[in-house]
């Protein structure tokens, strides 16, 4: 009987720290990623910084894989490409927030495009992850995105309040309940967007391509929009 108990004893005290060993293991392992997942993050912002644009585009990519991977880092690297668009495109002149041609001594503004890293953040914003997110998390306010390339991206929700979207190229994106608020959409290409909900007040529509836009539930208030021009 005594020996029957002892046994019973030594297994349960081995199986306390077997349970014990295995929890530890996992704490360990968690800490390990949560480090690894840091130390990345920190090495991406620190690409972000730099003054050489392939390693700005290195960056952006970094924080993709990161978001990706690690659901809790989503909202975090989210609005740091939100921040970095404003930041990089925010009363840019001709030669620090776009790449553009000149057409004799003028700039032809078909041929204006936001710089390739910031092109880059914007298709990145665009293809995340669906996940559930705070409500203005993706916030382009006031950014100067003139010949944008956002056809077919997931913008919706996404704030362009008095953003600069002259000729951008907005064919199939989805931006149901984007803030278009104040903002400048003259000669954008809208070909077959999903624009349900959008906010439209006071844009400037002129010659913007809208055929086969889906504007229900759109508040269109205040807009200037040129007729003649929409498709």
């Amino acid at each position: 009987m005594i020996s029957a108990t002892r046994q019973i004893l030594l297994a349960a005290v081995g199986g306390f720290a077997l349970l014990t060993g295995a929890a530890f293991a996992a704490r360990t392992y968690y800490l390990s990623q949560r480090g690894q997942l840091t130390d990345r993050y920190t090495k991406a912002i620190g690409l972000l910084g730099s003054d050489k644009l392939t390693e700005r585009i290195g960056g952006v990519y970094a924080l993709e894989h990161l978001m990706i991977e690690s659901e809790r880092e989503h909202d975090t690297v989210v609005e740091v490409l939100a921040a970095f668009v404003r930041d990089q495109t925010a009363f840019s002149t001709p030669d620090e927030g776009h790449q553009e041609a000149e057409s004799g001594n003028e700039i032809d503004i078909w041929l204006v495009q936001p710089r390739t890293d910031v092109q880059a953040a914007l298709t990145v914003l665009g293809r995340r992850p669906r996940r559930p997110e705070r409500s203005r998390l993706v916030d382009l306010s006031q950014a100067d995105l003139t010949g944008a390339d956002l056809a077919n991206l997931h913008l919706d929700d996404v704030w362009f309040w008095g953003a600069k979207l002259q000729s951008a190229r907005l064919q199939g994106a989805r931006l149901k309940g984007a803030n278009f608020s104040g903002a400048d959409l003259r000669d954008a290409k809208l070909t077959h967007a999903s624009m349900q909900g959008a906010w439209l007040y006071g844009a400037q529509l002129q010659e913007a391509v809208l055929m086969g836009a889906k504007l229900q539930g759109a508040t269109l208030a205040s807009i200037f929009l040129d007729l003649d021009g929409v498709g």
